[in-house]
C-alpha cells in the first residue's frame, strides 16, 4: 500500500478506501433521493397551481355567465332597443356590458364597443351625439371614427338611409 502526497491511502482495496467510497455512494444516493423527492414535489405544486388557476377560471366564466343572466332579466323589465343591443353585443363577445361602456383601450372591448356603437347607428333612430352619450359621454367624431373602423375591419357597406321614426327593429 502506498500513500498520496496528502497521507491518504492508494490502494484501491485498503479498508479507508473503501469506507471513503461507500460514502460517497451513500451521499450521490441521498443527493439523487433528495432531488428526485423536490422534483415529485415540484410537480405536485405545479399540478395544485394549475388545477387552481382552471378552478378560478372556471368559477370567473360562471360569474360572468351570471352576471350576463342578471342584466338580461334587469333589461327585459325595461327593454328599450339600445339596452337590447347592449346585451346583445355582450353576450356576442362575452364581455359585460360595464366594460363595453367603459373607458377601457383594450382590444377586445374597443372592438365589442365599435360593434355596439355601429348597431345603434344602423338600428336605432339616435344621432352620434346622443350614442356617444350611450357609452360615456364620448364625442360625435369619435363615435364617426369607431364606426367607421368596424365597417373597415368587418367588410361592411355603410347604411343606404338611416332609421327613421317608427321603422325600429323591435
Amino acid at each position: 500500500m502506498t500513500f498520496s502526497a496528502f497521507g491518504h491511502a492508494s490502494d484501491s482495496h485498503s479498508p479507508l478506501w473503501l469506507k471513503i467510497e461507500a460514502l460517497a455512494a451513500r451521499r450521490a444516493a441521498a443527493k439523487a433521493a433528495a432531488r428526485e423527492a423536490e422534483r415529485a414535489e415540484l410537480q405536485k405544486a405545479n399540478l395544485t397551481l394549475v388545477q387552481a388557476a382552471r378552478r378560478r377560471f372556471r368559477a370567473l366564466d360562471a360569474k360572468r355567465e351570471l352576471q350576463w343572466h342578471r342584466e338580461v332579466a334587469k333589461a327585459r323589465a325595461n327593454a328599450s332597443v339600445p339596452q337590447r343591443i347592449l346585451l346583445e353585443v355582450s353576450r356576442q363577445h362575452n364581455i359585460p356590458v360595464d366594460a363595453i361602456l367603459s373607458q377601457s383601450r383594450q382590444r377586445r372591448i374597443t372592438y365589442a364597443r365599435g360593434d355596439a356603437m355601429w348597431r345603434f347607428y344602423s338600428e336605432t333612430t339616435l344621432s352620434t351625439p346622443q350614442i356617444g352619450k350611450w357609452f360615456g359621454g364620448k364625442d360625435h367624431t369619435t363615435v364617426l371614427y369607431s364606426i367607421s373602423r368596424y365597417m373597415r375591419r368587418n367588410g361592411v357597406p355603410r347604411p343606404r338611409h338611416r332609421l327613421r321614426i317608427g321603422e325600429g327593429m323591435w
